[in-house]
């Protein structure tokens, strides 16, 4: 079976490419299925002016969908209605795929609910035409759901989780205190995507300076972790007001590399910050009231060995919080293997419903 796989394959955050890298490795374990991969803005990667390659990639993404026996578009949060070259993007290889009667899955999806009257035309046309749509929280099938007003739409865990990376390599922290990994989250790229409640920037840094202090204070070896490159500045300003390491990982593998060897646990407003560090078997601290570390720790929570802290939604009030405050979340392996058995059912449903269209 011919897959067209299609995927955020270029970006700055890690945390992108952690969930692409995982999805597409993923499919490619699958038996009898021959994976071809295009970004979801699909003229990325191609040598030469972007807005020419804009009007070449039409053609190439003709091509691709036409010698495919199926597509399907897999996220991370790829369904945005206000960024207008993802909506388009989205449309382009939806509206090919109808046009040559070829069946679209759209799995492991996040979506924001930015509105943009002619994204989301866009979205309510692709998402329409899908055969299935599997989001990656609650949250998001909603948005999908008043988009499409479809109410089909399955809930699965977050695809980044399709990764075995095992942590087991020589730690090459130096110090023998326990160390903490900040994942920093700037202040404007997170109120843009989350549309959370009125908390000022001054107010907003001065907790992330104020928890900082407070981890040096009772004896914790601090460093950042820049998992985007929207977060670099205010990490940059964080180490060095404090004397602080920084690590700004390039990849998903040194992503993983990182958590794994310079940190014991993990505090972050970011959902892929503390993915990877789930993943290198670390212990972390979630905060922040995005409906995203909400569906985190609800897809970990029933684990019996898994202690969870409550969150407080008011991100004026407590955005971050003081760690003593705050309880440790782990992930367990009975867990972790529960949470890839859930996403490879995933794939178990695109190729039954394919074997039986070729039937």
């Amino acid at each position: 079976m011919n897959v067209l796989l299609i995927t955020l394959n270029y970006s700055h955050n890690t945390g992108d490419l952690l969930i692409a890298e995982s999805i597409s490795s993923s499919a490619h374990k699958q038996n009898s299925w021959r994976i071809h991969r295009l970004p979801l803005l699909y003229y990325n990667g191609m040598v030469g002016n972007k807005w020419l390659n804009a009007f070449r990639g039409v053609s190439r993404v003709w091509r691709a969908v036409q010698k495919s026996d199926v597509i399907v578009i897999a996220g991370g949060n790829l369904v945005i209605p206000k960024v207008i070259r993802f909506a388009f993007s989205f449309l382009l290889y939806a509206g090919t795929a109808k046009l040559l009667s070829r069946p679209l899955y759209v799995a492991f999806m996040g979506a924001s609910n930015r509105p943009h009257w002619l994204g989301t035309i866009f979205y309510k046309l692709s998402l329409k035409s899908a055969v299935h749509i599997w989001a990656r929280d609650k949250h998001s099938a909603l948005v999908m759901q008043e988009i499409t007003n479809r109410n089909d739409i399955s809930i699965v865990p977050d695809g980044a989780f399709f990764n075995r990376y095992k942590c087991n390599r020589r730690s090459e922290k130096t110090s023998a205190k326990l160390s903490v990994g900040v994942v920093p989250y700037e202040y404007r790229d997170l109120f843009w995507n989350e549309r959370l409640t009125g908390i000022s920037q001054c107010h907003y840094a001065q907790q992330y300076n104020e928890m900082i202090e407070n981890l040096i204070d009772n004896g914790y070896e601090v460093k950042i972790v820049v998992t985007a490159e929207e977060d670099r500045l205010f990490g940059e300003s964080l180490s060095k007001k404090y004397g602080l390491q920084l690590y700004q990982p390039s990849t998903d593998e040194e992503l993983l590399d990182t958590m794994c060897m310079q940190v014991d646990l993990v505090v972050s407003t970011r959902m892929h910050g503390l993915i990877s560090a789930l993943l290198c078997e670390k212990s972390i601290v979630a905060v922040g009231g995005q409906h995203k570390i909400f569906s985190l720790i609800e897809q970990i929570e029933s684990d019996p060995k898994t202690f969870v802290v409550d969150i407080n939604l008011n991100m004026a009030s407590n955005i971050l919080g003081r760690l003593e405050d705050k309880k440790l979340i782990c992930l367990s392996k009975t867990r972790r293997d529960e949470l890839v058995e859930r996403l490879e059912k995933v794939w178990s449903q695109i190729g039954a419903n394919t074997d039986r269209q070729h039937l």
